[in-house]
């Protein structure tokens, strides 16, 4: 392995390292309990020595994925590794507001940010909401945290502020 193979790896270390240290940070703040982490990818599969995440957060409200897509990074101009998300919330919710006001307004705030996909299913008793947010994780800037407490918030209602 070269010196700049062996950067461009310490790069993306410490990109999940951040990614890792959020995660583990916003759960903490908003009491969810955690499984899963970053680790590396070991020969033999698809994306050998690279970095995966898979995180599970959850609480009685529902769960929250987030998983990379191994093996595509690229730079970003702050010189960090920008790490393709998958980020998914599956919960129940008792919002006042209808699901489609909160699917709008969740719209709204990831605009070009982020690719939204929705699942929104009621019964008389039960209303489910499901929605995935597929976007680039840029170290130092937060957005993980952000985007969890401003979907958590708008789902169910409750306040989520840091």
């Amino acid at each position: 392995m070269n010196s700049s193979q062996q950067g461009s790896i310490a790069l993306i270390s410490q990109s999940f390292q951040r990614l890792q240290k959020e995660v583990e940070q916003v759960a903490q703040s908003l009491s969810l309990r955690t499984e899963g982490g970053v680790r590396l990818s070991m020969q033999g599969e698809a994306f050998a020595n690279t970095f995966c995440a898979d995180f599970t957060l959850w609480d009685l409200a529902g769960v929250i994925t987030l998983k990379s897509k191994p093996g595509r990074y690229g730079m970003n101009r702050d010189n960090n590794q920008d790490i393709p998300l998958i980020m998914r919330f599956s919960f129940t919710y008792n919002s006042p507001r209808d699901a489609e006001t909160i699917k709008q307004r969740i719209n709204e705030y990831f605009s070009y940010e982020a690719e939204v996909h929705w699942n929104v299913a009621s019964t008389e008793q039960t209303k489910q909401m499901d929605l995935a947010v597929h976007f680039e994780y840029q170290p130092q800037h937060d957005i993980v945290a952000a985007y969890i407490r401003y979907v958590l918030g708008m789902i169910t209602g409750r306040n989520t502020a840091a």
